[in-house]
């Protein structure tokens, strides 16, 4: 597969997932949810526990990265107009 192709499908599909975060993450609660109760009706069964930790992993890492839209640290670099200039001590 060409890059540019490659690129462009992945841009795509990461706008996709940030432009309905809400959404990504409501379906992988009700996924947990879902394979909870199937784990929970066969205890024995380790594929379903897996799986419900994977769809917990991922719904949670959803969460933390919808928590941080709109966050702006207080570290982040200046904007361009404003000169920075370092603290030179003067004799």
């Amino acid at each position: 597969m060409p890059m540019r192709a490659y690129r462009a499908s992945t841009a795509y599909a990461g706008a996709h997932i940030s432009a309905n975060m809400w959404l990504w993450i409501a379906a992988f609660a009700a996924i947990t949810a879902v394979m909870w109760v199937l784990n929970w009706m066969s205890p024995n069964s380790g594929i379903w526990a897996h799986l419900v930790v994977l769809a917990a992993m991922i719904g949670g890492t959803l969460v933390m990265i919808q928590s941080q839209v709109g966050y702006v640290s207080p570290y982040a670099p200046k904007d361009d107009d404003e000169v920075i200039t370092p603290a030179v001590p003067r004799a």
